[in-house]
C-alpha cells in the first residue's frame, strides 16, 4: 500500500485535470496504511461530489464510495455502490456490468463485519467477471472468517 499511495501522491502533485480522480484511490492507502487522513479532505469529498453530480457514470460512483469508506462512512459509500451496480455501464470507462462496483461493495461489507453480504458480493463480481484473483482471494477470506 505504501508504494501505491507514493505513486498517488505523484499522480496528485503533477497536477492536471486528472488529479482529483487519483485522490479518492490516495486517500483509500492512507486509511489502509492506518494513517490519518490529510488536511482538506472534507473539501474533496465536495469536489468529488459536484463532479458525481455532472458525470452519472459507475466509475465515479465508485470513487466517491471509496472516499466515503476510507472516512469510515460506510453508510454513505454503501449508497454510492449501489448508485453504481444499479446504473447503466457507461461506454469506455473499464466498468462494463460494473464488476468493480460488486467488488467494492463486496470489501465495505467485510470492513462492516457483514460477512453473508461481502460473500455475496464478491460472488456476483466473479460472476459478471469471470476468474478473477483478486476477487477469488477476497471472496475465499470471507469464507474462512
Amino acid at each position: 500500500y505504501d508504494q501505491a499511495k507514493e505513486a498517488f501522491q505523484k499522480a496528485i502533485d503533477n497536477g492536471g485535470d486528472d488529479a482529483d480522480d487519483y485522490y479518492c484511490e490516495y486517500v483509500e492507502m492512507i486509511s489502509l496504511c492506518n494513517e490519518r487522513l490529510p488536511e482538506g479532505f472534507e473539501e474533496l469529498v465536495e469536489k468529488a461530489k459536484k463532479t458525481v453530480n455532472t458525470v452519472f457514470d459507475p466509475k465515479h460512483y465508485i470513487k466517491l464510495a471509496r472516499a466515503y469508506r476510507a472516512t469510515k462512512d460506510y453508510d454513505t459509500a454503501l449508497e454510492w455502490l449501489k448508485k453504481a451496480i444499479e446504473s447503466e455501464a457507461c461506454s469506455g470507462c473499464g466498468y462494463a456490468s460494473c464488476e468493480e462496483g460488486y467488488y467494492e461493495l463486496g470489501i465495505t461489507y467485510q470492513r462492516i463485519g457483514d460477512i453473508e453480504k461481502a460473500i455475496e458480493a464478491f460472488t456476483k463480481a466473479i460472476e459478471i467477471h469471470g476468474h478473477c484473483g483478486i476477487y477469488e482471494e477476497k471472496l475465499a477470506e470471507c469464507k474462512k472468517q
